[in-house]
């Protein structure tokens, strides 16, 4: 995995974790709208494709590969569910204040591209301190271990498409979404 200077607070991370450890509820309802946002990264990955790709291209073929496996992540994760006693509902899951602020500057290939590999590298760092957690419950780490290699080969992939000033674009309205949900955006 390529590296890309991005905050991220692995203690913090730790910290969410072990309070999901704690709530049985929390995690539950953590499953379900990662579920969702691997379900909408499907279906998500093939608009893109459609849209920002030629029919037959290389590039529609990379788009739809790693959709493919969004769809496999999300067919895991709704069996870990089902297993646990849920069936999630997608109109039910809780929305994004993160992602509506960094879709904006999604215009063409480029920056969809970007977009796309700040979540997964986001996904893949998050997925590393869960990987890593001693307490980290057998099935969901099925899940990671399945997921992991496969959310850090998409941030590859798409920041080779995007290259570096689209990175570095989608990289500041990650960080200006992270300070609206925070509350810090200036006024």
């Amino acid at each position: 995995m390529s590296e890309l200077s991005i905050e991220f607070n692995k203690d913090y991370t730790i910290q969410w974790w072990e309070r999901l450890l704690d709530d049985e509820d929390a995690m539950n309802k953590w499953l379900s709208k990662l579920w969702n946002t691997e379900k909408n990264g499907f279906f998500g990955g093939l608009r893109s494709a459609r849209k920002f790709t030629e029919e037959g291209s290389d590039l529609r073929a990379t788009f739809c590969k790693i959709a493919k496996e969004e769809w496999r992540h999300s067919q895991v994760l709704h069996r870990i569910l089902k297993a646990r006693g849920i069936t999630p509902v997608a109109e039910e899951q809780e929305n994004s204040k993160y992602w509506p602020h960094v879709m904006k500057g999604v215009k063409d290939l480029k920056s969809v591209a970007a977009a796309s590999a700040i979540g997964e590298l986001l996904a893949a760092k998050r997925f590393e301190v869960i990987q890593q957690h001693p307490r980290t419950p057998k099935d969901i780490l099925v899940f990671i271990n399945q997921a992991l290699p496969e959310e850090q080969g998409h941030f590859d992939s798409y920041a080779a498409i995007a290259g570096e000033a689209a990175m570095q674009n989608a990289l500041q309205r990650h960080k200006e979404a992270i300070a609206i949900i925070s509350g810090q955006a200036p006024k």
